[in-house]
């Protein structure tokens, strides 16, 4: 009986209100799950939805493990389509569209590009963190904590030819792109902000006033960015601009935030907390009258896992620990404006836990990878678009 009281622990508020709501439904189900012969080290899904690309790694502890590291393609039926063995373990990887263009960096610090049936196209030494844009047929090749402090990012074309090189005097701290991959923005140790087009060029650059901490840039011409920064009080909270750094509002938050992402339609910025007091995740609609959070929820149990916020265009999703030992991790799907879609009981084995999952544009499914290397393919019954 306590496990189902705790399970109304859950908080949504809307509009200044405070709404529990029984998050036990499940429009969502597990439709396959594969045990794998490495530790999950790396999941990427194509952009039309067809093509599941995981990397795994040498772990002792793993039964009927491989002796060199894997990279696997699969369908969305769970049939694996095929399996190369690479010579070192994957960082970090990325494919286009249609899955036609696979590029992976690894720990022997190469960038290497596969074609769709796992055939090696080309390589380049680099470390870095790959991102395949389609439109420009360009592979941004971002320079994070283990690679080169004096280049923020490389961009290569798909022929593996290096076409621009971005140099810098402060360590890269951060990058991301939008989501329709016309914008980049990339935030430096020394706290500028750098907004960044398709082509690897600067377009914008200011400096903020705190320590940044997380930062997101939106879809269309004229781009929004969104920045979560920390105040010499260290205290928290988003900046949002227009693409003239002018600003569009500033929202305090009340626990520590460590991600921010813009929804698809540029009106809301999302952003994700946890702490010792447990998991918080909301967001704010821009520009607002107010400065306040539009939605938020909550989960009074903190999470050893930080769980990624993943927005899609109608919907974002955030992990939560279970409610107790008995209980596995869920996943939460929203609406934009905060109406709870879905709550996926993830129903992992005793011991088991999620080292990483990804959701596809449509949040029709989501893809898990477990501790024990199970990858787990989840398909959401009942959309409901709010």
């Amino acid at each position: 009986m306590k496990a189902i009281i705790q399970r109304f622990f859950i908080l949504f508020f809307y509009a200044g209100c405070v709404i529990q709501i029984q998050a036990d439904f499940v429009p969502a189900s597990l439709a396959w799950s594969k045990k794998l012969n490495g530790a999950i080290s790396g999941i990427s899904l194509s952009r039309d939805e067809k093509v599941i690309l995981v990397a795994t790694s040498v772990d002792k502890e793993i039964d009927g493990r491989s002796r060199y590291p894997l990279l696997s393609r699969f369908n969305t039926r769970g049939t694996r389509l095929w399996q190369i063995s690479l010579k070192s373990p994957v960082r970090d990887l990325d494919l286009d569209e249609k899955g036609n263009m696979i590029v992976i960096s690894n720990y022997q610090n190469e960038l290497i590009a596969f074609n769709a049936q796992g055939k090696k196209r080309w390589s380049v030494d680099v470390t870095c963190r790959p991102f395949v844009v389609d439109h420009s047929k360009s592979i941004f090749c971002y320079h994070d904590d283990d690679a080169q402090p004096q280049v923020a990012f490389d961009v290569f074309d798909w022929n593996g030819k290096k076409k621009v090189s971005f140099p810098i005097e402060s360590d890269a701290l951060g990058f991301k792109l939008s989501k329709d991959q016309k914008n980049v923005i990339l935030f430096l140790a020394d706290n500028r902000i750098i907004l960044i087009d398709s082509k690897g060029q600067k377009t914008l650059e200011n400096t903020i006033d705190g320590d940044v901490i997380d930062v997101s840039v939106s879809s269309g011409n004229q781009p929004r960015l969104a920045i979560l920064s920390k105040d010499k009080n260290k205290k928290q909270k988003v900046l949002v601009f227009d693409s003239q750094f002018k600003s569009l509002g500033s929202f305090p938050l009340q626990n520590p935030g460590y991600q921010i992402e813009f929804s698809s339609s540029n009106e809301f910025v999302f952003y994700s907390s946890n702490t010792q007091l447990g998991q918080e995740w909301g967001g704010f609609s821009v520009p607002s009258s107010d400065g306040g959070v539009s939605w938020k929820a909550s989960s009074k149990i903190p999470s050893e896992y930080s769980y990624p916020l993943l927005v899609t265009f109608d919907t974002v999703l955030m992990g939560r620990e279970g409610l107790d030992l008995e209980e596995s991790a869920h996943i939460l799907a929203y609406g934009h404006s905060g109406v709870l879609k879905w709550d996926l009981d993830l129903k992992l084995n005793a011991g088991d836990c999620i080292q990483l999952y990804k959701v596809s544009g449509s949040a029709s499914f989501l893809v898990a990878g477990t501790e024990y290397a199970n990858i787990n393919f989840y398909r959401v019954l009942n959309k409901i678009n709010q």
